[in-house]
């Protein structure tokens, strides 16, 4: 019973730092070329797209699969076992600048 609540518990962990989408806003940002999204205040960088061109009708919805490895968050679309697209977020961070400062130089006489 703990292993199972540990798991449950660290794939909240891991979801939690993935944007989560429904299946219209996943169909836009696959298909728009926008390199970057802002989403929730945050700034993300779209990676690896996969689009699909073909498409089927179906009663079942479409699902969206979030995988988080090494700050990148993995999302596919599916309906049942059948893969309709896929991409990739990237949290992108503000760069931190160091600031230098001059040294003075007092020449005593």
């Amino acid at each position: 019973m703990r292993y199972v609540l540990l798991t449950v518990c660290l794939l909240g962990f891991a979801e939690a730092k993935c944007p989560k989408f429904d299946p219209d806003e996943f169909r836009e940002i696959l298909n728009n070329d926008h390199r970057k999204i802002v989403y929730g205040e945050k700034e993300y960088r779209i990676k690896n797209r996969k689009p699909v061109k073909h498409g089927i009708e179906s009663t079942k919805l479409p699902k969206v699969y979030i995988r988080y490895h090494k700050g990148i968050c993995k999302y596919t679309r599916m309906i049942g076992k059948k893969w309709f697209g896929s991409f990739e977020l990237k949290h992108e961070r503000k760069k931190h600048h160091k600031h230098k400062k001059h040294k003075k130089v007092i020449i005593v006489d």
